[in-house]
């Protein structure tokens, strides 16, 4: 898979929905819906503020919010999946598949810590040996180009430093100042650790 790990607090969160939003056609789904309910489509930073909170990670795994990325230009069509659920009270929720979404998975704080977010999506040659679906439906190039413009924006317009190749953005680095640390597999750095990496223009 083409991915890349990244730190981000909510004003961060805002900053790369509005890029994202700017992409032309993208459309930004939900993962899965709430119990007995619809899949959500988000049209603005407003509505997917107003859905979640943003930048918090309450279970401190990094899938606080899962979000799914639609381009029709890549993909024309996607899959609205009814999945009937053996649990008490409810009995169906909606997810959204597709060999060509990109995923958007958003970390945040917790108990003194930033989890990692996550974007990324299939590769040509990985969904041909690996995914569920229709792989030549997939443009790839169109794909590629998409989600190189998107990488970059995290990693040249956004981040301010990275620890071991994961970007920082500013609000999360801006928090790690202050004392929190941030979470890498099992491992935690803070301020002071010599594996965070300033990047051009960026004061400590």
């Amino acid at each position: 898979m083409a991915s890349i790990g990244f730190y981000a607090l909510k004003e961060d969160i805002r900053g790369l929905v509005h890029a994202i939003f700017e992409e032309g056609d993208l459309r930004v789904f939900e993962s899965y819906s709430m119990y007995d309910s619809e899949l959500r489509e988000f049209r603005s930073f407003d509505e997917l503020s107003g859905a979640f909170s943003l930048g918090s990670d309450p279970h401190g795994n990094g899938h606080a919010v899962t979000l799914q990325l639609w381009s029709p230009s890549v993909m024309p069509r996607v899959e609205f999946e009814r999945i009937a659920l053996k649990v008490h009270g409810h009995s169906f929720r909606y997810c959204i598949s597709g060999v060509g979404l990109i995923q958007l998975h958003f970390g945040g704080e917790h108990e003194g810590i930033i989890t990692d977010s996550h974007y990324g999506h299939w590769s040509e040659a990985g969904a041909r040996q690996r995914a569920a679906g229709d792989v030549d439906a997939v443009d790839w190039s169109a794909l590629s180009r998409l989600s190189g413009r998107i990488q970059r924006h995290i990693r040249t317009k956004m981040a301010v430093a990275k620890v071991r190749g994961r970007p920082i953005l500013p609000a999360a680095f801006v928090a790690l100042q202050r004392g929190l640390g941030l979470r890498y597999s099992s491992l935690q750095f803070h301020a002071s650790s010599p594996d965070i990496q300033l990047l051009r223009g960026t004061a400590a």
